[in-house]
């Protein structure tokens, strides 16, 4: 399942007999996301069509059936929902609601975030987290491309985490063999121990949370980071940042510390430390 093939449906009509591509929405390095009709009910949503071959092998497409029916089984505010999957081919795809907005890269691309937006998306993420490492699913890929803001009928945004992909769910419910590294979306983002190629576990999104959440105290850019040298990887050495608490500061340097075992141990007791830590997290001194 891991090599990169074309994700371009041959027909855009007719695709699996249920869905018709309107036009691309994305495309990256493992999956392109298209616009399309789910034509019985005449509603539109996206179809994410994967970058890999999957074998003509039964036991290798049930476990492909088996992991994504698990994806679609979660319901959490937080989560794209997913309605539907399949194979054309031997190109698998999954169908999943339509977000209409941005991705958090676009916004922090505009500038620093206001202080209330900030802290909105910082909880929605960690609930979304959360529920998903109680349910024994680590994310694995996540990067600010991987938080969608979906524009709200009021004006208002809601965070969206997307991206959950495949063989995120190990066997033993604890820990997932990082044989499919992060994507080049979120390497940036990626843990010392993912970025070696060791296994994988819910600390390692709490790494990775930590990191995003850096980069929107920091204005919208890790290289405003201080950096360390570590076993020649380079690590992210948070200094104190002007806006942020004593407090929210030493949350944070838990969160991005080198060695797993001196961080959260799920998102779970990451958002529970954050709701005890005093308020406001953020001094008062930008627009809110």
């Amino acid at each position: 399942m891991d090599e990169v093939v074309s994700a371009r449906p041959s027909s855009t009509n007719d695709f699996d007999g249920t869905y018709k591509l309107l036009g691309e929405l994305k495309s990256g390095s493992r999956s392109v996301v298209y616009r399309a009709e789910q034509q019985k009910l005449g509603r539109e949503i996206a179809v994410k069509v994967l970058r890999v071959r999957l074998p003509d092998n039964p036991a290798i497409r049930e476990q492909y059936n088996e992991e994504v029916r698990a994806l679609a089984a979660l319901d959490h505010p937080n989560l794209v929902s997913i309605s539907g999957f399949g194979i054309v081919g031997d190109a698998p795809y999954i169908a999943m609601e339509l977000l209409e907005g941005e991705s958090l890269t676009a916004r922090l691309a505009q500038g620093p975030l206001p202080h209330g937006l900030a802290e909105q998306l910082i909880l929605a993420l960690l609930r979304a987290l959360a529920y998903l490492h109680v349910r024994g699913v680590v994310h694995r890929n996540l990067s600010p491309s991987a938080m969608f803001l979906q524009t709200e009928a009021n004006g208002g945004v809601q965070l969206k985490l997307i991206d959950y992909g495949l063989t995120q769910r190990p066997a033993n419910q604890n820990t997932q063999h990082a044989s499919q590294a992060a994507s080049p979306e979120a390497s940036a983002y990626s843990s010392p121990e993912q970025a070696a190629g060791e296994e994988v576990d819910a600390r390692t999104d709490v790494y990775s949370a930590g990191a995003i959440i850096l980069e929107m105290m920091t204005g919208g850019s890790l290289a405003h980071a201080a950096e360390e040298q570590t076993s020649g990887r380079t690590l992210l050495a948070p200094q104190p940042v002007a806006a942020a608490s004593p407090e929210f500061h030493g949350f944070i340097s838990r969160a991005l510390a080198p060695e797993r075992h001196e961080r959260f141990g799920n998102a779970d007791q990451m958002l529970r430390a954050l709701l005890e830590l005093p308020t406001p997290w953020f001094e008062i001194t930008n627009p809110s």
